[in-house]
């Protein structure tokens, strides 16, 4: 089936379904509309009965720049409430697709873009890749399972010192922690990741199946409540600092231009 997106391309080659972020000039954000198209595909891919593999992309230099701070702006905490819901549901539906879904990370990979990373199963990077979750300098948190999800791989303090500050989570360290899988400086991380999908997908289906499932039952046994945390306080901190401090982003950026 072919699908016409306006914020991703998705085809599939020789049972590998790949999705690529394709909304360059808005820094593939984490949109209401990029959100609606994700669930048509990953919901696609989860009655995909010849699928063996899924790869999520961007061959630009930002994978991802996070949420998308004109929605978030203004939100009451209902609004919020719902808004981070959406997107960690949606997000969730990447458990669920039940073949390994592959994540090659290329240059900007901020906030949301970085819990999408971390929803999916396997994640290379190339040396151009930049970690971080910046949400406090805005008055925000992640809220789309970064926090939870990246305190399975850090330390509850490392979390904490990344988050707070909104520093860059060095490459070294997540790959030394599990984050990432593998850093790709020889060939083009895409490449590399659809050759190792090529690998899985002579695996039998019902063994990588198999093993996602459990994987995924044992996560879930401690995390929904951190989900369900994230996502009242995310939509606390929309009312309490968020809003003031996205729009005077907004207007120191309107003054630099001016």
């Amino acid at each position: 089936m072919k699908y016409n997106f306006s914020t991703i391309q998705t085809d599939k080659n020789n049972e590998i379904r790949w999705i690529k972020l394709n909304n360059p000039l808005k820094y593939n954000k984490i949109s209401k509309l990029f959100i609606n198209e994700l669930e048509v595909i990953f919901d696609h891919c989860i009655n995909e009965n010849d699928l063996k593999a899924v790869i999520i992309y961007s061959d630009d230099k930002v994978f991802s720049a996070g949420g998308d701070l004109k929605e978030i702006a203004g939100a009451d905490y209902k609004q919020a409430e719902l808004m981070c819901s959406r997107v960690q549901s949606v997000f969730r539906k990447l458990h669920s697709i039940p073949v390994p879904v592959i994540c090659c990370l290329k240059g900007i990979v901020f906030g949301g873009g970085l819990e999408l990373a971390l929803h999916c199963d396997i994640r290379f990077a190339d040396k151009t890749t930049v970690l971080k979750m910046p949400e406090t300098d805005l008055g925000l948190i992640p809220g789309a399972g970064g926090i939870t999800l990246l305190s399975k791989y850090l330390s509850p303090a490392d979390t904490f010192y990344y988050l707070s500050i909104g520093k860059e989570i060095p490459l070294e360290k997540a790959i030394y922690k599990g984050l990432l899988q593998e850093i790709i400086e020889d060939e083009d991380v895409i490449k590399y990741g659809f050759d190792f999908a090529e690998k899985l997908a002579v695996k039998p289906k019902e063994s990588l199946t198999a093993l996602k499932s459990v994987l995924y039952t044992a996560l879930y046994n401690d995390t929904l409540a951190g989900l369900d945390a994230e996502i009242k306080e995310f939509s606390s901190v929309v009312q309490l600092c968020g809003n003031k401090k996205i729009e005077m982003f907004f207007k120191d950026k309107k003054n630099k231009n001016e």
